[in-house]
């Protein structure tokens, strides 16, 4: 089972959404993407995957829109890829999915990293 969540299948797992953006935006702001020094600002559409244990799934992080900078994108999925793992699924997402796809904004301005 390969599930891409909308609507309202996404309120029942918005608690491990949130603790999932919490941690990837508390790892992005201690590690802000940086080139000789020189903080890098702007955002990408990114699908982070997930299964069951909370780890990356094979695929695990796909960037869906570019910020247009290459060392940004590449810096944003190595945030991604040492956030992680994510936690395990409650019990009764394991029964729902094997594998959940994260569809999400991320900002790196002035204010920090940040997941819309």
């Amino acid at each position: 089972i390969h599930e891409r969540l909308v609507g309202s299948e996404m309120c029942i797992r918005d608690s491990y959404y949130d603790a999932m953006r919490k941690q990837i935006e508390a790892y992005g702001t201690t590690h802000f993407p940086r080139v000789q020094g020189k903080a890098l600002y702007g955002s990408l559409v990114v699908m982070v995957s997930v299964d069951q244990q909370g780890r990356l799934s094979k695929d695990g992080v796909t960037v869906m829109k570019s910020s247009g900078n290459q060392e940004l994108d590449r810096q944003a999925i190595a945030i991604i890829r040492s956030a992680a793992p994510f936690g395990r699924f409650t019990d009764r997402m394991r029964r729902q999915i094997d594998i959940l796809d994260w569809v999400s904004t991320f900002e790196f301005s002035r204010d920090g990293a940040e997941l819309k």
